[in-house]
């Protein structure tokens, strides 16, 4: 299952997390994923048109599934910005995985929460930290989870698969070299979300959605071929501090296992 911001970070999250499976898992399972991806993995959907649950919208699926609102400390302490949200999160799934049993379902085995950082990275991190922490910490109905923290926004990701595939796509990289000071595709992370605040409410220069939006025209085809087609391997290089590189650590070492666990004996 996964929670996220827009359809946008489900299609980068969803697509990667294939990839780093593919990648990193045994024949048998990148053969899975190649062909027929359904037969080891599906997506609990939130509606019928839509493949992911909304972070927006939590109070919503609190009222729709009956989940309790989560209040409190975390092992004593206060918790640190994002941790009363994951926390819901994870109560919510917990309802789900209630409803499904119930109805002889298979479980959901794991949740992805993706959240852009917006800079605030350090406070955001410890508290979706805390919240993992503390779910883990109750044996009694714990699954796997991964957090997907791009910094500042999903472009920064985007951005890290970017490469030019014609002449007008190398003189806009150039150019934006020259305004900026950087590379946005080897350095996204020193890209902003900050906006200007003139009155025709342009914006800032370094910001991450105008720089993606000027390599790739606004194409939805031409974003989705940088993560789909960029090596791993350079995906990684360049995504170490942008939150990418974490994130493809987290699938590997988090989800992955889920797919190397015995079969039960009948």
């Amino acid at each position: 299952m996964m929670v996220c911001e827009a359809r946008g970070d489900f299609q980068i999250g969803s697509d990667l997390i294939d990839r780093q499976l593919a990648d990193a898992g045994p024949q048998w399972l990148r053969d899975a994923l190649e062909e027929t991806a359904t037969v080891v993995r599906t997506w609990h959907e939130s509606s019928a048109d839509q493949p992911y649950f909304d972070l927006h919208r939590l109070a919503v699926y609190r009222k729709q599934y009956g989940v309790p609102l989560q209040r409190g400390h975390f092992d004593g302490k206060r918790g640190h910005s994002g941790a009363h949200m994951a926390r819901e999160v994870f109560a919510l799934v917990r309802q789900l995985r209630k409803d499904l049993r119930q109805r002889n379902q298979e479980p959901i085995e794991a949740v992805v929460l993706i959240w852009d950082m917006d800079g605030d990275a350090g406070a955001r991190r410890q508290g979706l930290d805390q919240a993992r922490t503390t779910l883990l910490a109750d044996k009694h109905d714990a699954f796997a989870i991964v957090y997907g923290c791009p910094d500042f926004e999903r472009e920064a990701w985007v951005l890290a698969g970017f490469e030019a595939e014609s002449e007008a796509e190398s003189a806009a990289l150039s150019e934006l070299r020259a305004e900026l000071g950087f590379s946005p595709v080897t350095e996204s992370h020193r890209l902003t979300a900050q906006r200007d605040h003139d009155p025709h409410g342009g914006e800032h220069k370094k910001s991450a959605k105008r720089v993606l939006a000027r390599l790739t025209s606004n194409d939805p085809d031409r974003e989705q071929r940088c993560w789909r087609h960029m090596p791993l391997q350079a995906l990684r290089a360049r995504g170490g501090d942008n939150g990418l590189a974490s994130y493809l650590d987290e699938v590997r070492q988090t989800l992955l296992p889920l797919w190397m666990r015995p079969s039960p004996r009948p």
